[in-house]
């Protein structure tokens, strides 16, 4: 990193007007040694004036507030929500979700203004299992089923919407189970709205 000599008490008042010159270029000097270590910059390191005030690769910092500024961040920014710990970036089209600490890695992309959200429980009995959020879409929903029932019970999903999906159980004769004999252990992920 660069050594900047900023000195703000010089040219001091009873300096000779004819050493002017030569605080003007150390003037020059140290803002091109401060702005070299954070964009390119003629002078710093062979830089040339075409790529003048470009950034450095890593130079850029992200924008730190709550989740409910990021419609205020700039196009091209990163913003990390202080309230949330999610990772955006704000692109011309919205923000982008880009992860964070419970983050979900997708092949598929969510949709401006929107993220991923990861829901999973139990519920003690069949029927009707609520995410306990609302998916913009309906999510792809994993479970497995326990009951002591019958040995090789096998659980059917039905009605998969925006907010829960209904399970039943039958057994290897096709016989349905109670709600009450079962356990049923699900997962889901889909996207939400921010």
């Amino acid at each position: 990193m660069a050594t900047i000599g900023w000195d703000e008490a010089a040219p001091a008042d009873g300096d000779a007007a004819s050493s002017g010159d030569d605080a003007i270029r150390s003037l020059k000097t140290n803002i091109s040694g401060g702005l070299g270590t954070s964009m390119y910059w003629p002078g710093t390191a062979g830089d040339s004036a075409a790529s003048a005030g470009v950034m450095l690769p890593g130079a850029a910092r992200t924008f730190y507030a709550a989740e409910s500024a990021v419609s205020a961040a700039q196009d091209g920014q990163l913003m990390y929500a202080s309230d949330t710990s999610r990772l955006y970036y704000v692109g011309t089209t919205g923000p982008s979700y880009l992860g964070g600490q419970f983050g979900v890695d997708h092949a598929l992309d969510p949709k401006p203004g929107y993220r991923w959200h990861l829901a999973s429980g139990v519920s003690f009995s069949g029927g009707l299992i609520s995410y306990g959020v609302t998916y913009a879409t309906a999510p792809v929903v994993v479970a497995s089923l326990n009951t002591t029932a019958a040995e090789g019970a096998l659980s059917v999903l039905t009605g998969v919407g925006t907010t829960g999906f209904y399970c039943e159980a039958y057994d290897e004769t096709n016989t349905k189970h109670s709600a009450s004999a079962f356990s049923v252990y699900w997962q889901s992920i889909g996207t939400v709205a921010i």
